[in-house]
């Protein structure tokens, strides 16, 4: 009766944890805890094994978010904010080469729904490298290099050479308003394969402001040797 109450203990503690772990590593940990604190709710993890008959059984990392008033409350934005949280995760553990190849992010909504994403590390990684392109063009933003935009903006895919300057004069009437950009925040990508070939990342996030924040939307070419924007703009 005392073994059974001890490990009766031991599985209440690991319901009352926002995220439960057994046996992840610091980093993996470190990266739940994360997750749960941009999303509430209850988030809890497993590793499964998935069987292939090409590549024989692979591992995949399951992060699933349950009760959360956000994720609740923007349904949609599901897609994104899954591979959001697969992006942060992988941020965490990347250096530590984990033997499990696909992250998985789980969403169940409060009507009982479920609904799953799976991201290769691969996959994880090139949005890692982007991001760092990403990163710099908000800084260029932030300094409102104008100039510098119009130069970077390839033609042809969502503008032309003659839309480019008009659209650029909504966004610099846009951010007359909404004031000096101060921090950048992640919150999805998702890459887009149109039958004409012109394949692009979709990333997401959010503006903080000096006057009032905004969403965040940059297209960009997902070749890890290009750095090249196709468009961006305040939606998400």
């Amino acid at each position: 009766m005392k073994k059974f109450l001890t490990i009766s203990s031991l599985l209440l503690n690991l319901v009352l944890t926002s995220c439960k772990q057994l046996k992840f590593s610091e980093k993996e940990t470190a990266a739940l805890q994360e997750v749960s604190s941009l999303y509430g709710g209850t988030c809890t993890s497993t590793i499964n094994m998935t069987a292939s008959t090409k590549y024989g059984n692979t591992k995949s990392f399951e992060i699933e978010i349950d009760n959360s008033a956000f994720l609740n409350e923007n349904t949609k934005w599901t897609e994104m904010f899954a591979a959001n949280t697969a992006y942060v995760f992988y941020t965490f553990v990347k250096d530590e080469k984990p033997d499990y190849s696909t992250v998985k992010s789980s969403i169940i909504y409060q009507n009982g729904g479920k609904v799953s994403f799976a991201y290769s590390l691969d996959t994880l990684e090139i949005v890692y490298n982007k991001m760092a392109f990403v990163r710099q063009f908000v800084d260029i933003l932030k300094n409102q290099d104008y100039k510098k935009i119009n130069e970077m903006l390839k033609p042809r895919i969502f503008l032309t050479e003659e839309d480019k300057g008009k659209y650029l004069n909504e966004l610099k009437a846009a951010d007359s308003v909404f004031g000096e950009i101060t921090e950048f925040t992640p919150m999805g990508f998702r890459f887009n394969y149109p039958e004409n070939g012109n394949n692009f990342l979709h990333i997401s996030g959010n503006l903080k402001r000096t006057r009032r924040d905004t969403q965040f939307s940059i297209d960009i070419n997902p070749a890890i040797d290009k750095n090249e924007l196709y468009l961006y703009g305040y939606d998400f």
